[in-house]
């Protein structure tokens, strides 16, 4: 069968399975399967597939009908402009964590020292070290997987020799280094635990839990990130966290107890998404 009668086809079934943006996502499975950009779906739109290539094709289809996460098929995602390895096992960065990034750039600069905590896939940490040549980084996980993709992803985008990888949870691992950290950045889970099994299926069922479950109220993993990045920063070093919807006047009260010059920042959709404080 040839490209454009594939993807029609394609578009259709997704659609019928419910699936977002079915053209789009037919478009984005055919191109990984084939090695091409999108564009190049069009220039060739009269190619027919082997029997190899359709059978693989085949199987993204039903794969992404059953929602697993079409960044898991293409092992992708897009992120600040830039695209980033990702896999099974390792939350996949939303593009509202942007917000986060762009507030940290514009808060610090010069030879700072940053730590990322909890950074997956590497997306926060790279995309700062990318637009600050002067900073270094720590980017932390409890996840050997998710560091070993930060570790490829920091290497893609040439940005490897300024970021130290540390296993651990929070700033378990971060001993020796109090007073010395610039700013400590974090998009910590921040689900609510009652809520996890309300998530749409392609997160419930796929995501690792461990990356969204915030616990009681959403809030457990803020308040020892709060508690546990004070010894850590200098005397007006920055914490930087996102949070979820609803959340951001409590984890600025949580902070106001020790920050100072707390603010809020919001997505595009107008939700209030990161909060920022500055330790005195």
């Amino acid at each position: 069968m040839e490209i454009m009668p594939l993807l029609k086809k394609a578009q259709g079934y997704l659609r019928q399975k419910g699936i977002e943006n079915p053209r789009l996502t037919a478009e984005v499975l055919l191109a990984h399967c084939l090695g091409l950009k999108r564009i190049d779906l069009y220039l060739n739109y009269d190619c027919p597939l082997n029997e190899r290539e359709l059978s693989r094709y085949r199987e993204l289809l039903v794969r992404r009908a059953r929602y697993y996460p079409l960044q898991y098929l293409t092992g992708e995602v897009e992120f600040y402009s830039a695209k980033f390895r990702v896999a099974p096992g390792v939350f996949i960065p939303r593009p509202e964590t942007e917000v986060l990034v762009e507030k940290v750039k514009e808060a610090i600069e010069g030879e700072v020292l940053v730590a990322d905590i909890g950074t997956g896939c590497g997306v926060i940490a790279i995309s700062l070290a990318k637009d600050l040549p002067q900073a270094r980084f720590y980017a932390s996980d409890i996840s050997a997987e998710a560091l070993k993709l930060t570790q490829a992803n920091a290497a893609e985008n040439g940005v490897a020799g300024r970021i130290e990888l540390l296993l651990g949870d929070l700033l378990n691992p971060f001993q020796g280094l109090e007073g010395k950290l610039d700013a400590v950045v974090s998009n910590p889970p921040y689900v609510p635990q009652d809520e996890l099994e309300s998530l749409p299926d392609e997160v419930r069922l796929y995501e690792p839990k461990a990356a969204m479950d915030g616990g009681k109220g959403g809030r457990e993993v803020q308040k020892r990130l709060i508690a546990e990045a004070w010894p850590y920063l200098k005397k007006g070093g920055i914490l930087a966290l996102e949070v979820g919807d609803s959340q951001a006047e409590v984890v600025m009260d949580l902070m106001g107890v020790r920050y100072k010059g707390i603010e809020v920042f919001p997505d595009l959709n107008g939700i209030a998404r990161v909060v920022m404080g500055r330790k005195t």
